[in-house]
């Protein structure tokens, strides 16, 4: 399988879980900021959702929330 790229995590996973309206930038951003905590090569498509073993559903939201400022939603 074809190594995951951070156009697929900003389209799959940093896209859905930001609120609607998130700017380009934004988006930018809180891939950077996913990309800390779960670098690239911790990524891995499970046939369903892209996933990394460092960082929960729950922690992923946290951080694009924080980033783009979403909380509220």
């Amino acid at each position: 399988m074809d190594p995951v790229t951070a156009a697929q995590i900003r389209r799959f996973v940093v896209t859905p879980l930001a609120p609607a309206g998130a700017t380009d930038e934004q988006l930018d951003r809180a891939l950077d900021a996913v990309l800390v905590v779960a670098p690239l090569d911790s990524w891995r498509f499970d046939g369903h959702w892209y996933v990394s073993e460092l960082a929960s559903v729950a922690d992923l939201q946290r951080i694009v929330d924080e980033v783009v400022g979403g909380k509220d939603r």
